[in-house]
């Protein structure tokens, strides 16, 4: 009897252990990175996923020297030598941002049979290009520097145009916007040569969008669209470092408070000179150098009220339309009277001149329009809730919540994710 139950208990031993899944490789690719490695940049991830599920993750880097499309070979190769051959067809490759289209551009390039993964996901990914590039390679990125250190210098310098003249505060403008516009550059890593191929109608993009993988695939697009969105952005991106847990989820605030005490001191010293331009006792040369001076500080105060929309226009979030009117003139040297009365064969002609503008904006993270980061041929593209910037889509309860529907192999809004279903540890 002993030994009966003995063989049972091996029996249910080994049914037990081929019933277990084994773990699911799933690839982690970043987006575009200044230093070309962004091994860290699923870290959260990275640990959520390895202490939540049966997966192995494994973070991936990819080179971003000559274009994309090495980039995609490259990191196919990088892949394919990290799992066995065998389990190409269940491996999963999740991708932020430029991840996306190099996911993609992998697939295009690359037989079916020896694509290391059978299913990915992209997270606000530029699936149709990035504006922001474009705005770089036409010098807007530049502009958009100079015009925010010439406002902002105007008044901090009019002083030392007194006194040494001014070739040193031109000169001071022409450095600080060359700095600010260098830690641009270099904090979004646009100036790497693989970035042109993000461009909006650019080849690649062009090409990219002509092929659609036969795979199971998943778009996951946020927007950030409250107000001051570039602010907090950069606030993610410059002011919250990276640790072990990536960017932060929260306090995504702390520049936006610090540009709203600049523009409080600018206003400041804006009402300082006008109530002197205004004290009517002072001699005039007094009075109007305080305008003067009120004026050039009004210069910040303005830039730091259209600095929004200044930006959301560089990364295609925000249009300005003209507003056409149309006028009657009477034609020299015909009189009114004449036009009016049709007197010596004089007539009114109509012209149409812009009277105006409208400023209008659409949703953005903040880096990547919201509707750029729409995965083509998805089985479904997950709008989540607003306020998820770019930083932070690589940590945010939402995206979780999002990542947890997908291994789960919800049906989500009709969409069937059985095949990413992960077990949960």
């Amino acid at each position: 009897m002993k030994k009966i139950v003995l063989f049972a208990a091996i029996i249910g031993a080994l049914t037990n252990m081929q019933a277990q899944t084994p773990e699911r490789n799933i690839f982690l690719v970043h987006g575009l990175t200044k230093n070309g490695t962004g091994i860290n940049a699923w870290d959260h991830y990275n640990h959520y996923f390895n202490n939540t599920r049966k997966a192995n993750p494994i973070a991936m880097q990819y080179a971003q020297t000559t274009s994309l499309d090495h980039s995609a070979n490259d990191l196919r190769s990088k892949m394919a030598a990290a799992v066995p051959t065998g389990t190409f067809g269940q491996n999963i490759a999740i991708a932020h941002s430029q991840g996306g289209p190099v996911l993609r551009a992998l697939c295009r390039n690359t037989q079916t049979a020896n694509i290391p993964f059978g299913g990915f996901v992209t997270v606000g990914s530029p699936n149709h290009g990035a504006q922001i590039i474009n705005s770089y390679q036409q010098g807007r990125l530049t502009a958009f520097t100079q015009n925010a250190t010439a406002q902002l210098l105007a008044s901090p310098t009019a002083n030392l145009v007194d006194i040494v003249g001014s070739w040193i505060p031109n000169y001071a403008n022409s450095k600080l916007a060359k700095y600010v516009e260098d830690m641009i550059i270099a904090e979004s890593a646009i100036d790497n040569v693989s970035a042109a191929n993000l461009a909006v109608g650019g080849t690649f993009m062009t090409q990219l969008a002509q092929h659609v993988a036969a795979m199971p695939k998943v778009g996951i697009v946020t927007q950030e669209d409250r107000p001051n969105s570039h602010w907090k952005t950069l606030t993610s991106y410059v002011l919250k470092p990276v640790n072990n847990l990536g960017f932060e989820a929260v306090d995504d605030d702390d520049l936006e408070g610090y540009m709203a005490k600049g523009q409080d001191f600018y206003q400041g010293w804006v009402n300082f000179h006008n109530i002197y331009a205004g004290f009517g006792f002072l001699p005039r040369f007094i009075r109007d150098d305080h305008a003067e001076r009120a004026e050039k500080w009004q210069r910040g105060v303005n830039w730091f009220t259209t600095s929004e929309f200044s930006y959301l226009d560089l990364i295609g979030g925000a249009t300005t339309s003209p507003i056409y009117s149309t006028q009657s003139t009477c034609p020299s040297p015909c009189s009114y009277v004449q036009c009016a009365y049709g007197g010596n064969n004089c007539a009114f002609q109509s012209s149409t001149y812009i009277s105006g503008y409208v400023q209008t904006t659409t949703d953005t993270d903040g880096i990547v329009n919201k509707s750029t980061q729409f995965l083509p041929g998805a089985l479904i593209n997950m709008e989540l809730p607003s306020g998820i910037n770019h930083a932070q889509q690589r940590n945010h309860s939402e995206i979780t919540k999002a990542f947890d529907k997908i291994l789960n192999g919800e049906n989500v809004s009709g969409a069937s994710l059985s095949y990413f279903t992960t077990d949960k540890l």
